[in-house]
């Protein structure tokens, strides 16, 4: 995740304040302090430039991406400079949550917009029209638009693995290994007549499968 400048600033000095005196953290302020003033005026060369041949070394990559060196030099010695360098950015990219849309409560613009109204940035989704990528989840937790299960938390590739099932009216349906049963929602979501059961050998996560999928009480495997 990342922070202002003066956040991190402000924890440090709050943290030296903590751990030794008020001295030790007038000290560490003045430095951040100036350390930021140095950068913002191009006096401190930050990690990862380049030097005169355009390349960077290990060691920098290994700053600025914030990965041990000794990887940085297994993944630069199988793929390369560039292709290790996109990696670490890929990598260094702030995750993105996927939701599927439950269209019998709610649609999706109607979802869409009250998402947006939440302060969050929304994308469809690559495959399915039930998906929708959000930037956060915070805002989202306890809003009724996931306590009405109008909208869950599940990958667009769990959703196209339901998808893929296929089921027909009439077909009897083993999730065998249910966790929270998440896709066991989405498949009686999409009522096409399974019937389905849902089991794990946790009984601590089945308290949260949808009951319809648990026809029988909880099933627990043995």
């Amino acid at each position: 995740m990342k922070k202002a400048s003066y956040h991190v600033v402000k924890e440090a000095v709050d943290y030296a304040k903590i751990e030794h005196d008020i001295r030790v953290a007038g000290f560490v302020n003045a430095i951040l302090r100036r350390f930021l003033r140095d950068i913002e005026q191009g006096k401190v060369p930050l990690p990862g430039g380049t030097d005169s041949t355009g390349s960077v070394s290990r060691d920098q990559m290994a700053a600025v991406y914030s990965f041990p060196e000794w990887l940085i030099n297994r993944w630069t010695s199988l793929f390369g400079p560039a292709k290790t360098k996109e990696l670490l950015l890929t990598l260094n990219k702030p995750p993105e949550f996927t939701l599927r849309i439950n269209d019998k409560h709610i649609s999706k613009d109607e979802a869409i917009g009250r998402l947006e109204n939440l302060g969050l940035k929304v994308k469809p989704g690559m495959f399915l029209e039930s998906a929708l990528h959000v930037d956060r989840l915070t805002p989202l937790i306890h809003d009724s638009l996931l306590g009405s299960k109008m909208v869950y938390i599940q990958d667009e590739a769990s959703q196209l693995a339901v998808h893929a099932l296929q089921a027909k009216p009439g077909s009897l349906v083993l999730d065998a290994c249910s966790g929270l049963g998440t896709k066991a929602s989405h498949i009686m979501d999409l009522d096409t007549g399974v019937r389905l059961v849902a089991m794990d050998n946790s009984m601590g996560r089945l308290r949260f499968v949808d009951r319809r999928a648990l026809p029988w009480h909880y099933q627990k495997t043995p």
